[in-house]
């Protein structure tokens, strides 16, 4: 596999593809920008990238011949002229082409400290969801480790705000599979979003509804 540079001529946006054959380089590449026809680009072979096939191709090294990218910690364009703006050094810019790309150190540490404290935020959403099943239902040991949960806290939002969780958990009289306890706090009504304090809501295969229900009337008593 050689390492191969493609580039669109009309919107001039581009890469690098390892491939077997210039013909190939020119299919990867057109998509990856979505082309239909492999004639509209430019593809070059670059044998001093050959030794990056394995661990990606650096983004400073890129940059250094004129490319640019965008910073996912502050956003800023990353190219030579704003990197000597800020006073940032070209080799200083963290990852590589088709990975996480970051003007310096710091973006990157504070982007990887902004998704471990989301991580933790959306943990503890779900621990208090589980709560709120295990007090819903005091009778029953519900199981929560046979099965998938799911949490999604936007990094963007501050404070962190939980958009979407959902806890599985099994109960007697259980023949089709789990109920669940689900939190939603985005509406897709009329394009409109929810502001306000959201009910999680409890939920059940229809053919396990008999059982739930009982289940439901039992801990109401």
């Amino acid at each position: 596999m050689g390492a191969y540079s493609y580039l669109e001529t009309d919107e001039f946006t581009g890469g690098i593809v390892f491939a077997k054959s210039n013909i190939e380089a020119r299919r990867i590449g057109a998509n990856l920008l979505n082309m239909d026809d492999i004639g509209g680009m430019e593809v070059k072979r670059r044998k001093d990238l050959d030794r990056f096939e394995e661990t990606g191709v650096p983004a400073w090294l890129l940059v250094s011949e004129g490319w640019r990218f965008e910073c996912l910690g502050c956003g800023m364009q990353i190219n030579e002229d704003e990197m000597e703006d800020a006073g940032l050094p070209v080799t200083g810019i963290v990852g590589v082409e088709h990975g996480h790309i970051y003007c310096c150190h710091v973006c990157r540490m504070q982007r990887m400290a902004e998704y471990a404290a989301c991580k933790a935020f959306g943990e503890a959403f779900l621990d208090m969801l589980k709560g709120v099943v295990t007090a819903r239902f005091p009778d029953i040991e519900p199981c929560f480790g046979e099965y998938r949960h799911h949490v999604y806290v936007p990094t963007w939002c501050s404070p962190y705000v939980v958009q979407q969780a959902k806890v599985h958990f099994s109960f007697p009289g259980m023949k089709i599979g789990p109920a669940s306890l689900v939190y939603q706090h985005q509406a897709n009504a009329h394009g409109s979003r929810i502001t306000g304090p959201v009910k999680p809501e409890f939920y059940c295969c229809n053919g396990d509804r008999e059982a739930f229900e009982a289940l439901a009337g039992r801990s109401d008593q």
